[in-house]
C-alpha cells in the first residue's frame, strides 16, 4: 500500500507513509513543489494521500492543476485528504470581531491574527523568505468544485488533521475518492 504525505512538516504521519515537500528536510523523502512540478509517482499507484495545511501554499491559479495532478496518481478508489484555512471562519471572525483563539496567543492584536491566518508569515529555512506564505484560500464549496473539477466524487468534510497540529477553529478538511 502506497501512502504520500504532502508537506510533512518537520516528521511524517507514521513511518509507512511515503512523504513530498518542496522543503528538504529529515522527514521528507522526494522533493516536489506540488502543483508547479508533477508527483514523482506513476500513474495510478498511489492508494492514498493527505495533506494537511498545505494546499494554502500552491499559488490559487495552480490549484486546480494539484488536484489532477494528485488525481493522475490515485488507483481507482484511491482517497484524499486535505486540510486548510477557511476562509469562511476568517471572514466570520473578521466581522464579529473576535479572533482570538486559545490554542495560540501568538497575536495580540486582531488584524495581525486575521492576517495571518490569510498570508502566513515568512519562515527563514530555505532560500526564499516565502516558503511558507499562503498564496490562496479556501471555502468548503470552492475546495468541493475544485475537487469535483479534477474528477473527485464522494467528497465529504473531516473533522480535524490526523497530525499533532489541529489549528481549532480555522481549519477546513474534506476527503474525496477517485471513482
Amino acid at each position: 500500500m502506497l501512502r504520500v504525505e504532502i508537506g510533512p512538516g518537520p516528521s511524517k504521519l507514521a513511518q509507512d507513509w511515503t512523504t513530498v515537500s518542496s522543503v528538504p528536510g529529515d522527514a521528507v523523502d522526494l522533493l516536489a513543489e506540488w502543483g508547479m512540478d508533477p508527483l514523482p509517482f506513476l500513474d495510478g499507484t498511489v492508494d492514498e494521500i493527505y495533506a494537511s495545511h498545505v494546499i494554502e501554499h500552491v499559488p490559487w491559479f495552480l490549484a486546480p492543476c494539484a488536484l489532477v495532478d494528485a488525481w493522475r496518481v490515485l488507483r481507482r478508489g484511491g482517497r484524499i485528504e486535505l486540510h486548510t484555512i477557511d476562509f469562511c471562519a476568517v471572514a466570520t471572525a473578521y466581522g464579529s470581531g473576535d479572533a482570538s483563539d486559545p490554542g495560540d496567543p501568538v497575536f495580540a492584536d486582531f488584524m495581525g491574527s486575521i492576517n495571518f491566518r490569510i498570508f502566513a508569515r515568512p519562515v527563514h529555512y530555505r532560500d526564499g523568505a516565502d516558503a511558507m506564505l499562503h498564496r490562496s484560500c479556501y471555502d468548503e464549496r470552492y475546495l468541493r468544485m475544485l475537487l469535483g473539477g479534477a474528477g473527485f466524487v464522494d467528497v465529504s468534510r473531516v473533522a480535524e488533521p490526523r497530525g499533532p497540529e489541529k489549528h481549532g477553529r480555522w481549519n477546513l478538511g474534506v476527503s474525496a475518492v477517485k471513482a
